[in-house]
């Protein structure tokens, strides 16, 4: 490069002195001095050949210009390939002009000592290539002696690696000792800024935190020359976010981050956009809890990867540092508040030791114990076990429990106070063990449970009380039912004998029919209230079976349609088209609840109508719905209106009834599985409804076959044994019994009842199962169990108890059947003939109460005749006469149907009504004959 185009020469020697001598000698020397410049010369050109090859292939970057004006006169192609300009760039121009100073003041200073001393040695300082990145140089530069003005040769070497490895020890020396300061994160973060920017530009610099559940992005640090510190803020979608969530250093311009940003969704900027952002994330263990950023507003080429390489790993010392920090700030302000919380809970909190000590105690503790202070306590107990428990055995049982268990809870204890009192703790207690696993203390928690116990132990009086009072309001009823439903057994016993006595005049009849129809009023009546007592005792039994829903609405329109003309009101019945053809549930329950609702509904409403409604329920069940349009309920009562013996609205004391229809209804929803539910206003009407899981049946059980009046048996004589210790139920017994060929035998008690067993070896036993003396009917039964003839024997279990017998008790026991009390004819004949498998013998006559089963062409629905039965048995014959007459207008082939039943409806005859109606409740074809 400098072949030819020297930018001096180097000075040519002086010519020898000639002596003035002699031509001849004069000649000679004039040779000799040629000869020497000539040599010289060559030696001159040699060494500047030399120089401009090492300038040339010097590997470090060299430079000549002058000393006046530092203009450059050549550069070697090491400068070219450092620097990025062309040696056609620089030549004739100043370092100045080429802002290739980083720092003009190193250049002041690098002439100021040529121009003293004319060199300057190992003089560092950055200079900015065309790219603009930043690099060191080693400078060393001489005068070079020549011809024309003063030059200097700068000779550069690239120590930047080693700066920058420098920089980084020294980075890292100076962020220890900042970690080693007792400083808060404001001064750490302080010295990392003056660290940063020792290694970068880093005017603007901020340190950004998340806490620790990531909640919350705040800026402890904030050094910028354009914006002021942001305030804490949920984090969002910016910039510092980005390098939380990614975990990676960033750098990037403002025109690449707002396409970055966007691209995640909606942001805000945090202040002016900088030409150049440069952002390192603070990790511990891969996650980031912070950011350090670095921003340069004006020069979009301030930092490259080296900067952020410098910056990530200044980001990786400071992290653990803040880290660190937080954990201790965090664990300070926990203790702090565990300090607040242990000295102001209101529960005693303490520390003691495996040997029985108190190692730390608060107020409350202190407090329960009946000391004034903890220091009290700690200073007074040093035997947990002697001075505190009052069982002195108190602390080796928890011992116990603590070896087994590492936290034992609700331990509860009495325990003296200062003054010799006692109350009742309980504690609940954590143990703590050393890192070799053996038992260092307790940490528990003791509360004063004194006045819990003193109310459990009231409480527990008062069940007791409440217990006792319902068992023996259970047993009273399970007397009176006893005691009532035995002479009804007797009186309707008896008039269902006597109405078939031929000899009776119709006075006589008519005097036995009213008996009979009172004391069945009676029963129901007493029935009413016991179902009640049996639903408050959780004794209601379900008996599910397969029926027709349709069937079932119909019937229930058919019993209240008379009803709702009488009153000019619309009843209606809606079935949704989306309904099970058969379902399954107890269809005598269910009956009884949709008959509660329409009856009330049609009594309490005046004008409009009753609509009754079956769909399908959200649930996936049925839900049966009554809606009126009658006065309605106000909405004080609603809460009331499902209480027992509870009437509600202005005409209460008009109103008919008990008072427990709702309160009955609400409890057999439930307990199949529904809730009973209401909506009411005044003057709009109410509305009944409630969800039941009914599921879908193939189709409705068949019914047994209805019997006519049994006059015999056929085979050999049976031989029956009548227990019961009341005579009158034994005379209805045999007098039902002994006319069918039976040979009966009785027994009033156990003890009779096993002996005549004995004697006579008898094919069938009714046991009645209230018997006197220490056998009663089921021990009894148990006990000729035991026997070879008691072994053979068939056995009924009778009773006329107000509860639903345990018949799993009664099979348990022997028994091979259960039939209650009082029963009818009809039922008694049933169960013995299930019992003994005859073959009964009929006859059509029934004398007073004969029912005319002749051929009939049709018959209404089971759930029609269900409704006749319900209004026939409540005595309404206006209800049972409007039905018949609809179902006659309805279908003419009901007519031979309706016209029997209106003929004994006219004469009164309600007991031959049910009886009609009950044969063929039992089958849905009566027997021809």
């Amino acid at each position: 490069m400098l072949s030819g185009l020297f930018p001096f020469r180097m000075p040519r020697p002086d010519p020898p002195p000639v002596p003035s001598a002699s031509p001849n000698a004069a000649s000679t020397e004039l040779a000799r001095v040629q000869e020497a410049l000539r040599v010289s010369e060559a030696s001159r050109r040699e060494s500047e050949s030399l120089f401009a090859k090492t300038f040339d292939a010097n590997p470090a970057f060299m430079t000549i210009g002058h000393v006046a004006d530092g203009r450059l006169l050549e550069v070697n192609p090491a400068f070219e390939r450092e620097s990025g300009y062309r040696r056609e760039e620089v030549l004739g121009r100043s370092t100045l002009e080429l802002n290739l100073w980083v720092r003009p003041e190193e250049r002041d200073e690098f002439l100021r000592q040529m121009r003293a001393t004319g060199s300057v040695r190992d003089f560092e300082a950055n200079f900015r290539a065309k790219s603009g990145e930043i690099r060191t140089l080693l400078l060393n530069a001489d005068i070079l002696a020549g011809e024309g003005p003063a030059c200097m040769l700068t000779v550069g070497i690239d120590i930047t690696e080693r700066r920058r490895r420098e920089q980084v020890q020294n980075a890292t020396y100076r962020i220890s000792q900042a970690a080693l300061a007792d400083n808060d994160l404001a001064a750490f973060f302080a010295e990392i800024h003056l660290i940063i920017a020792g290694l970068m530009p880093a005017r603007n610099l901020y340190v950004a935190l998340l806490s620790l559940d990531r909640s919350l992005l705040s800026f402890p640090y904030f050094v910028d020359e354009r914006s002021t510190a942001p305030a804490p803020r949920k984090p969002g979608n910016g910039l510092t976010e980005y390098v939380l969530d990614t975990a990676k250093p960033l750098l990037t311009t403002a025109d690449e981050l707002t396409v970055l940003l966007r691209e995640r969704g909606r942001y805000q900027a945090m202040g002016a956009p900088a030409a150049l952002w440069l952002g390192a994330p603070l990790l511990v263990e891969g996650r980031a809890i912070g950011v350090i950023a670095v921003q340069d507003y004006s020069n979009p080429k301030a930092y490259g990867e080296e900067e952020q390489r410098l910056l990530t790993f200044v980001a990786e010392q400071a992290a653990t540092v803040v880290h660190r920090r937080q954990i201790h700030a965090a664990i300070r302000q926990a203790e702090e508040q565990y300090r607040g919380i242990f000295e102001n809970a209101l529960e005693g909190l303490y520390q003691s030791s495996p040997s029985g000590r108190f190692l730390r105690a608060n107020s409350a503790l202190a407090r329960m114990c009946g000391y004034e202070s903890s220091e009290q306590l700690l200073h007074a107990i040093n035997d947990i076990g002697h001075q505190i428990y009052v069982d002195e055995h108190r602390r080796e049982q928890f011992l116990e429990l603590a070896k087994v268990h590492d936290q034992v809870t609700d331990f509860e204890s009495e325990i003296f106070r200062r003054d010799g009192s006692r109350i009742w703790i309980s504690e609940s207690v954590r143990v703590v063990r050393n890192s070799a696993g053996e038992l260092a203390r307790f940490e528990g928690v003791a509360i004063d449970i004194t006045q819990q116990r003193e109310a459990a132990r009231a409480l527990q009086a008062a069940k007791e009380a409440a217990d006792a009072a319902s068992g023996a309001k259970s047993q009273f009823l399970a007397s009176v039912s006893h005691e009532l439903r035995t002479p009804l057994n007797g009186i309707l016993g008896y008039t269902q004998i006597l109405r078939r006595d031929p000899l009776l005049g119709e006075k006589q009849r008519e005097g036995i029919r009213v008996i009979h129809e009172s004391a069945e009023h009676l029963l129901v009546l007493i029935n009413d209230v016991l179902d009640l007592s049996k639903i408050e005792a959780g004794r209601i039994e379900l008996h599910p079976g397969d029926f027709a829903l349709a069937e079932f609405a119909a019937g229930a329109e058919r019993v209240f349609a008379p009803r709702a003309r009488e009153k000019n009101l619309l009843l209606e019945t809606a079935l949704a088209p989306d309904l099970p053809e058969f379902v399954r549930g107890d269809e005598a329950r269910l009956r009884q609840v949709v008959f509660n609702l329409l009856g009330n509904a049609v009594k309490f409403t005046a004008q409009g109508g009753v609509v009754f409604s079956i769909s399908s329920s959200a649930g996936g069940g049925l839900r049966f719905s009554v809606s009126d349009t009658g006065r309605g309920i106000a909405a004080a009562d609603l809460s009331r209106i499902f209480e027992p013996f509870t009437q509600v609205g202005e005409s209460t004391g008009a109103a008919t009834g008990t008072g427990l229809g709702l309160a009955i209804s609400r409890s057999l929803v439930e307990r199949m599985g529904g809730r009973l539910q209401v909506e009411s206003k005044p003057g709009w009407g109410s509305r009944f409804w409630f969800d039941l899981p009914l599921p879908a049946a193939a189709s409705a059980a068949p019914r047994t076959a209805a019997v006519q009046r049994v006059t015999g048996y056929d085979g050999p004589i049976r031989r029956v044994l009548v227990v019961d210790d009341n005579t009158a139920n034994r005379s209805v017994m045999a007098a039902m019994l002994a006319p069918l060929g039976f040979d009966l035998l009785e027994a009033d008690d156990g003890r009779a009842a096993l002996d005549a067993a004995a004697r006579a070896k008898p094919d069938l036993v009714l046991m009645d199962l209230r018997l006197p003396g220490e056998i009663d009917g089921l021990e009894a039964t148990r006990q000729l169990r035991q026997t070879a003839h008691g072994s053979a024997a068939r056995i009924v279990a009778v009773s006329a108890s107000a509860y639903d017998i345990d018949q799993q008790d009664c099979r348990a026991a022997g028994c091979d059947a259960f039939l209650a009390k009082p029963f009818r004819e009809e039922d008694l004949w049933r169960v013995i003939g299930e019992t003994l498998s005859l073959v009964w013998r009929f006859a059509d006559d029934g004398g007073e109460t004969r029912t005319p089963f002749v051929r009939l062409p049709k018959v209404p629905p089971i759930a029609v005749l269900d409704a006749l039965h319900e209004l026939a048995r409540k005595g309404d014959i206006v209800g049972l006469r409007r039905q018949l007459e609809q179902l006659a207008a309805d279908d003419a082939a009901l007519a031979p149907f309706v016209n029997g039943l209106l003929e004994l409806a006219a004469r009164f005859k309600m007991k031959a009504i049910r009886q009609f109606l009950e044969r063929y409740r039992a089958g849905s074809t009566p027997p021809i004959g």
